[in-house]
């Protein structure tokens, strides 16, 4: 995964602070959960500390996960300054033995990160950190993507169809994407060519699925956004916009939106 340079000291609470800004207005006129504060992703809230180191240590052992996570260097990214992204090149296996290489750009959170964000989902859904409700977002963001965020790069996955080859596809600000040029769902090696298209290109179609937990434009809707994002059929590009602002928001905070909305529409 590609990464940001570390940012100056305060530029992070700038970015923060005006993400928080960004997203409040994408929730403009919702009537806020009870707890939830002024704007999205701001503050601190008070969850059950048992709670928080279970879920904590659920992530450092599902560290596997993060197979993108390979050979990793700090790099910056249009959109994301002053976060901690990374550009990282990482290898998987296809059935014949052969290696499919890419690179991607990450901002992936830490494992005392996720375990917040979990635990407020459901102190703010549910009204508390039941077993029943933080297993289900763990396992659900574990199963959706293995808790990365792809800032933007080609994600490796043998999905369609599951034959033990590897397809290439592009991402940004963590959503499935079309890059002109760059041959969606790929099986043949990349060239160094292919990866920067796919990591900078211009998008022509945005998918459905933002991530870390996969949150639909209806899941968003339904918990109140406002932003005209399309439907899961009729995809506007502004999803990538809510997803990015969702995401930069909750970075270093308890509050996570889009999480929030997946609960809401199926805990």
């Amino acid at each position: 995964m590609g990464g940001l340079e570390v940012c100056r000291a305060g530029g992070r609470a700038k970015l923060a602070a005006l993400a928080a800004l960004l997203l409040a207005g994408c929730w403009a006129g919702h009537g806020r959960p009870a707890g939830a504060g002024a704007g999205a992703g701001a503050g601190q809230l008070r969850l059950p500390p048992e709670a928080v180191s279970g879920m904590r240590a659920r992530f450092e052992a599902a560290r596997g996960a993060r197979y993108m996570e390979k050979v990793c260097a700090s790099a910056a990214y249009s959109g994301w300054a002053g976060l901690p992204t990374v550009r990282c090149r990482y290898a998987e296996r296809n059935r014949d033995g052969t290696l499919a290489v890419a690179e991607v750009v990450l901002l992936d959170a830490s494992p005392a990160q996720l375990a917040r964000w979990v635990v407020a989902t459901c102190v703010l859904v549910k009204g508390g950190a039941a077993p029943e409700c933080t297993d289900a977002i763990f396992q659900r963001i574990i199963g959706q993507s293995g808790a990365q965020y792809p800032v933007a790069g080609v994600v490796l996955e043998d999905i369609l169809p599951a034959d033990g080859v590897m397809e290439a596809y592009c991402f940004r600000d963590g959503v499935t994407v079309r890059v002109e040029g760059f041959v969606h769902r790929d099986t043949l090696p990349l060239s160094p060519a292919a990866i920067e298209r796919c990591i900078t290109g211009p998008v022509v179609e945005v998918f459905r699925y933002a991530r870390i937990q996969s949150t639909t434009r209806e899941d968003y809707r339904a918990n109140g956004g406002t932003v005209d994002v399309g439907t899961s059929e009729d995809r506007k590009a502004t999803w990538l916009d809510v997803s990015r602002s969702a995401y930069q928001a909750a970075w270093g905070h308890d509050r996570n939106e889009l999480m929030i909305a997946w609960a809401r529409a199926h805990l």
